[in-house]
């Protein structure tokens, strides 16, 4: 729409009536118009770096970069805005939470009725892989890191009423109770569980920190 709410972005709609509604995006439902009030379905999600998108998915096809448009997408354009501690932001004077840097990407799980949890990538980054086990919502999950990648991935840790306590091993993910390998996006990779697949969240998704922050102010954190 070329507007923001809390320096967000806020998509719209066009209906063939001619009326249209507002739709703040990390509210994931319309707050303005004839649509107010009503949220859109939502699926799992997958931001990482190209190189662990890669090995996961070596035949992924790329959409070209040839649309007539005098542009290199292959550039960021907007500098240095998503440096971690850049305390820019397009509308200015804006109250950050402190708690982490403002540009910090974290995981965030959004609860049912209001709150959440997130997970900073500056805690999960140790430079090896790892997996996290939390609570989120009453409910347990099961969060992978991936340090090639740079990214997180959130699961239940459950598959046909089974829950599973998982572990890293020389730089891959296993559960314990089976012995099983998994891949960084929850396939099973040998074992018992070869070919399973680890419901991932679709709710979660990340997000700058003090973006996360603003929508979500009475959030968990996870801290080591």
């Amino acid at each position: 729409s070329g507007l923001l709410f809390n320096n967000n972005l806020i998509m719209y709609d066009r209906t063939a009536d001619g009326e249209t509604s507002l739709w703040p995006q990390m509210m994931r439902m319309a707050r303005c118009g004839p649509q107010d009030g009503h949220t859109l379905q939502v699926y799992p999600a997958a931001e990482m770096q190209w190189g662990g998108w890669v090995r996961l998915h070596p035949e992924t096809r790329v959409i070209s970069g040839a649309t007539g448009f005098d542009r290199d997408y292959t550039l960021y354009p907007y500098g240095s805005y998503e440096g971690v501690n850049d305390g820019r932001t397009l509308y200015p004077n804006f109250a950050f939470d402190a708690r982490r840097p403002p540009k910090e990407r974290v995981l965030g799980i959004p609860f049912a009725n209001g709150g959440g949890i997130a997970f900073p990538f500056g805690l999960l980054n140790a430079g090896v892989p790892r997996v996290v086990h939390e609570v989120a919502d009453g409910e347990p999950v099961v969060v992978f890191w991936s340090s090639e990648a740079q990214a997180a991935l959130a699961f239940w840790n459950s598959i046909d009423g089974q829950s599973l306590t998982f572990e890293v091993r020389d730089g891959r993910y296993f559960d314990v109770e089976s012995g099983s390998e998994w891949s960084f996006d929850g396939v099973g990779l040998s074992g018992a569980m070869e070919g399973e697949e680890l419901p991932q969240i679709r709710e979660a998704y990340v997000a700058f920190w003090f973006a996360w922050a603003t929508f979500t102010p009475d959030s968990e954190l996870w801290t080591l």
